[in-house]
């Protein structure tokens, strides 16, 4: 490995905790099945778990994977024909019908704003009863709108009904325990993770106009969520009930490890083809982000770089990441990705939500920049 870029790596972690910025982070990289090199900054170890937000929405997806292998699922199935209750009472029954599990794992069922209260986490009856009332905003399919937690409740409730079992249980069986890897799911005591804390502010416009960009726009009303779903998401009850959009909890060494095993068939429970469809093929190239308005690049569950110059916008840092390297990002600075052209696997880690996004940018794409060239 290069001294030059892991030295950077180990550089950017100890001036963001040294700055006050993040309280703490950690980080992990593996190839070849093994983790060459970890880091810490802060009072931790390359132990400690940290909460992954929507990094966890990777092994979620992969959970899916597992029942498409078996024939129990098709990408193309009707959420209907295992929720039959889904949207039935809703303003847009017919619609809601129409919905798929692609549709759920690439953010274009419809339903972006769709809001499980938490005293519903727990009780799969009452997650269901509430999914009857639920609508779509837009035929599903027809675009991107980023559902942070409403799509993988659903796809958390499917995989309970074919399997019988508590999701958390699942996600553990199909997918972490095969990898000799810890539960990520509603299985961390909460005295053993580090706890989200917002960091920072906002940028001014003044900021943004200083490094030559336009401020970001307000997000459409449509699209505005009813609640602020990253402190919703901070919140013990996310991390007891394993919330499946962005309750997940794990190590950066145990993230890139999973990743590892998405780069090969030979290397986990996933066949070819379906390990195609998530890792490697985008499902709909006209999909757009609604407010930066580039491609979302999404394939079954994960996020591909793309060859767009877009890359740095979708969590892979700036001008060293190839086309073909996939992972999904979280809020807060979270990052997790392979590099199938190098075998490379990348995570990173903080206890810090920093509301700075222009600083957190900059943070990521030294990281993952720095990461990509270690090899």
């Amino acid at each position: 490995m290069k001294e030059t870029s892991i030295r950077c790596l180990e550089r950017v972690m100890n001036e963001h905790v040294d700055s006050g910025w993040l309280p703490s982070c950690s980080a992990a990289i593996a190839q070849n099945g093994e983790v060459l090199w970890t880091a810490t900054a802060g009072p931790v170890t390359p132990t400690t778990r940290f909460a992954i937000f929507s990094a966890g929405k990777a092994l979620v997806a992969a959970a899916i994977w597992r029942f498409v292998d078996d024939g129990s699922l098709t990408f193309d199935q009707k959420v209907r024909d295992v929720l039959p209750e889904f949207g039935l009472q809703g303003a847009t029954s017919e619609a809601t019908g129409r919905v798929t599990i692609a549709h759920l794992l690439c953010h274009s069922g419809g339903f972006s704003t769709a809001h499980l209260d938490p005293d519903t986490w727990g009780d799969a009856a009452r997650r269901r009863n509430a999914y009857a009332s639920w609508s779509c905003r837009s035929e599903p399919g027809t675009e991107f709108a980023y559902h942070p937690v409403s799509s993988h409740w659903v796809l958390a409730d499917i995989l309970e009904c074919l399997a019988r079992a508590p999701f958390a249980d699942v996600l553990h069986a199909r997918v972490t325990e095969p990898l000799g890897l810890r539960a990520t799911f509603a299985a961390t005591p909460l005295h053993e993770m580090r706890r989200p804390i917002v960091v920072g502010a906002e940028p001014t416009d003044e900021a943004w106009l200083q490094i030559g960009m336009e401020p970001p726009q307000p997000e459409p009303a449509e699209l505005a969520q009813p609640v602020d779903i990253v402190s919703l998401l901070s919140t013990d009850q996310s991390f007891i009930h394993g919330v499946p959009g962005g309750g997940g909890v794990t190590t950066p060494s145990e993230l890139a490890l999973f990743y590892q095993a998405l780069l090969s068939a030979d290397r986990g429970p996933w066949s070819a083809e379906v390990l195609e469809k998530g890792t490697a093929e985008v499902v709909d190239k006209r999909h757009v982000e609604p407010i930066a308005g580039h491609p979302s690049n999404r394939t079954m569950g994960l996020i591909l770089a793309g060859d767009d110059g877009f890359a740095g916008f979708r969590g892979f840092g700036g001008s060293v990441v190839t086309p073909r390297a996939f992972g999904h990002d979280g809020a807060g600075g979270q990052l997790a990705f392979a590099d199938p052209d190098t075998g490379l696997s990348f995570a990173f880690a903080t206890d810090g939500y920093d509301l700075d996004t222009i600083r957190r940018s900059r943070r990521s794409r030294e990281l993952a920049d720095a990461a990509l060239s270690c090899l």
